[in-house]
């Protein structure tokens, strides 16, 4: 009878092991695919890529620039999301955050 006592398998600790590893692993995956800067954020990155670009440009029309985007950007951006997804829209924002010119960035 001892023999069964020492050979018993502690399931509740495997199986909260288990549920924790399973948890773990849903939050890499969601930092990995999912986490992605906000819409307001990626609308700050274009402007500032677009007032780069525009460098020694007149600044009245730099600022019009500026506003036109600033004035649609963060809907289209969300609009991004509600119709491709969270996964594609967070490769958008990676991709436009890691972009060096507006060029790059409107390749994305």
């Amino acid at each position: 009878m001892s023999d069964a006592k020492t050979s018993r398998v502690p399931w509740p600790r495997i199986a909260t092991l288990g549920a924790a590893i399973f948890c773990l692993t849903l939050v890499v995956l969601w930092f990995v695919f999912v986490h992605a800067p906000g819409p307001e954020a990626i609308c700050t990155r274009l402007t500032e890529l677009t007032v780069e670009e525009a460098g020694g440009a007149n600044p009245q029309t730099t600022q019009a620039l500026v506003d036109r985007l600033e004035a649609r950007c963060v809907e289209d951006k969300r609009r991004i999301i509600q119709y491709r997804g969270k996964i594609e829209y967070a490769e958008y924002a990676r991709c436009v955050m890691a972009a060096e010119d507006l060029t790059t960035a409107e390749r994305c």
